[in-house]
C-alpha cells in the first residue's frame, strides 16, 4: 500500500488576523495565503510531474520580522540557505519530475530509487505589483530519491543558485 502521493490535486488557502493582545496597540496585519500543487503521472506512471504555486503575504503596520514570508530553503528555493529572502511578499513555483529508476528489495523491504530533475523559481517584494515579477531567483537543480515503501521518502537536492551550489538532505518530499 503506497501512502506516497502520486497524483492529484492539493489547495491549501488561508487568511489570519494577528493582533497583539493590548487593545490600543496599532500591531495588526493580515496573512493570506495560497498553496496549490498537482501531481501528473505519466509513462506509465514511472514518471510523475510536480508542480506548484505559493503565494504568501503580510499587510499590516508593525509587522515583526519573524512573521514576513520567506524563500530559500529545502522546501522552496533549494539554491540557497534557509530563509534567504525575507519580505513583505512572497511568489514562487517550483517544477520537479520524479523519476522511477527501479526497485530494490533491501532488509525486507521494498526501495524505490527515484531521480528528479526540478526547477525553482521565486521573488520577494514589499508589495504585490506586475512589474516586480521580473528578475526572479532561478534555481536549476537535482533530487535524488530512496523511498521505503509505504511512506519513508530520504532525499538529497542539489541545486544552484546566484551564490552557488547548495544541498539539503533530509525526509520527505520538498512539498
Amino acid at each position: 500500500k503506497q501512502l506516497v502521493t502520486t497524483r492529484g490535486t492539493y489547495f491549501n488557502g488561508s487568511i489570519e488576523l494577528n493582533q497583539n493582545v493590548q487593545h490600543k496597540d496599532p500591531n495588526r496585519w493580515i496573512r493570506t495565503s495560497f498553496d496549490a500543487r498537482e501531481f501528473l503521472p505519466h509513462y506509465e506512471d514511472r514518471l510523475i510531474f510536480v508542480a506548484r504555486f505559493l503565494a504568501d503575504a503580510v499587510n499590516g503596520p508593525g509587522i515583526p520580522f519573524y512573521e514576513q514570508p520567506t524563500l530559500g530553503g529545502e522546501t522552496t528555493l533549494r539554491g540557497f540557505g534557509q530563509s534567504r529572502f525575507i519580505q513583505n511578499t512572497v511568489l514562487l513555483v517550483n517544477f520537479e519530475e520524479r523519476i522511477r529508476l527501479g526497485q530494490q528489495e533491501f532488509g525486507g523491504y521494498n526501495l524505490d530509487l527515484e531521480v528528479a530533475p526540478f526547477l525553482d523559481v521565486g521573488r520577494v517584494m514589499r508589495t504585490f505589483a506586475w512589474h516586480k515579477l521580473s528578475n526572479p531567483q532561478v534555481n536549476p537543480g537535482m533530487g535524488f530519491r530512496v523511498i521505503a515503501q509505504p511512506h519513508v521518502v530520504g532525499r538529497a537536492d542539489v541545486a544552484y543558485g546566484k551564490d552557488g551550489p547548495n544541498v539539503f538532505v533530509g525526509l520527505d518530499y520538498p512539498f
